[in-house]
């Protein structure tokens, strides 16, 4: 996966849409194989543990398999995205639904998550378009890590989350192993 380096202001930007749309496929064959797809329910908890496992599981991986010596952050703006998930649900509940989601993982998982109205690709352009800009978009993301910087990460929040949902993935070894590899969690 690849992330947009602000080195000069120690930022590497990585594009949640991305991420989702990698999932998306997987998401899709597992509702498909567990007959929830045609009648596709955001509210059953079977298909949210769908949802859940494959954009955590691949969130987290792209996080720790970032090459970077720069803070990494998770630049997120679902509001454009084009998803086949569409097909099965209205764009504004699958959008909804995916905004939750992201909530949730900003709530339980030591990973920043930067949301902005520009979508990563507009994001990046202006960043490119001068060091005036590029100082000022990085001074708004360095804004937000200050804002949540107080936020510690609580292993027991994400360890209920996740034996609700079944991700035994998530396991405090793992989310160690992301700290270390990454130093995203100060």
């Amino acid at each position: 996966m690849n992330c947009f380096e602000l080195p000069s202001i120690s930022f590497c930007l990585l594009n949640y849409s991305d991420i989702i749309i990698n999932s998306e496929k997987k998401i899709i064959d597992d509702l498909h194989e567990y007959n929830l797809l045609e009648k596709l329910n955001l509210g059953k908890a079977d298909t949210k543990r769908v949802f859940y496992h494959h954009i955590i599981h691949d969130l987290c991986e792209a996080v720790m398999d970032v090459k970077t010596n720069n803070k990494i952050i998770v630049y997120s703006n679902i509001d454009y995205m084009r998803l086949e998930l569409f097909k099965y649900s209205s764009r504004t509940q699958i959008i909804n639904f995916l905004k939750t989601l992201t909530r949730k993982i900003k709530n339980i998982l030591p990973i920043k998550i930067y949301d902005h109205e520009d979508d990563y690709e507009m994001f990046i352009d202006r960043c490119n378009s001068g060091k005036g800009e590029l100082k000022s978009r990085a001074l708004m993301i360095d804004a937000y890590i200050k804002k949540i910087q107080d936020k510690r990460f609580d292993f027991e929040k994400a360890k209920m989350f996740a034996a609700q949902y079944k991700l035994t993935y998530l396991s405090e070894r793992y989310f160690q192993n992301m700290k270390v590899k990454n130093l995203v969690f100060l």
